[in-house]
């Protein structure tokens, strides 16, 4: 798969040497954001600038700080807050993004229907999976036994029953 994925928003520029604060949309900042990789920043008017990394540094609350190679002072950096950051989406063995969830048929231990991911919300740097009126925190184990991806269904544990059935 070829296709581009959500990895990030600018928050604010850090310094005054066109360092810029990203909220982070991902759980492998390090594959993503290391110095020479290639990103592509949209605006919300879906205007596109493609940018090389310079160098990054992992910040707490889910964000890291990021120099681009061509963004040399906070001048330079102003005009790209508040655009996302999007990647080349990286196929891990025995990994899956949240993002391809959504569609998942959603299970209880023994196979009753409970509904479908219908979204996924990083709400305070924790995902959610919104499963009808259902907010499920997308915690392994304890909320989620298992995912098929080849089935494309997501096995819920009794806690993440409970959760979807007295929404």
């Amino acid at each position: 798969m070829n296709s581009q994925i959500k990895i990030g928003h600018i928050m604010s520029t850090h310094g005054l040497k066109g360092e810029v604060k990203i909220f982070l949309l991902t759980d492998l900042p390090d594959d993503y954001y290391s110095g020479g990789n290639k990103v592509t920043l949209r605006s919300r008017d879906g205007t596109s600038i493609e940018k090389v990394i310079r160098a990054y540094r992992p910040t707490p609350k889910n964000t890291c700080l990021v120099f681009f190679e061509d963004i040399l002072t906070i001048e330079q950096a102003e005009p790209i807050i508040k655009m996302d950051v999007f990647a080349q989406k990286k196929q891990i063995k025995g990994k899956i993004y949240l993002a391809d969830l959504i569609g998942y048929k959603v299970t209880d231990e023994k196979d009753e229907e409970l509904g479908t991911v219908e979204s996924v919300q990083n709400i305070g740097g924790k995902a959610y999976l919104y499963v009808g009126s259902s907010l499920l925190p997308y915690i392994p184990d304890i909320f989620i036994k298992s995912l098929d991806d080849k089935t494309e269904k997501l096995v819920v544990t009794e806690q993440g029953e409970d959760i979807i059935k007295n929404a």
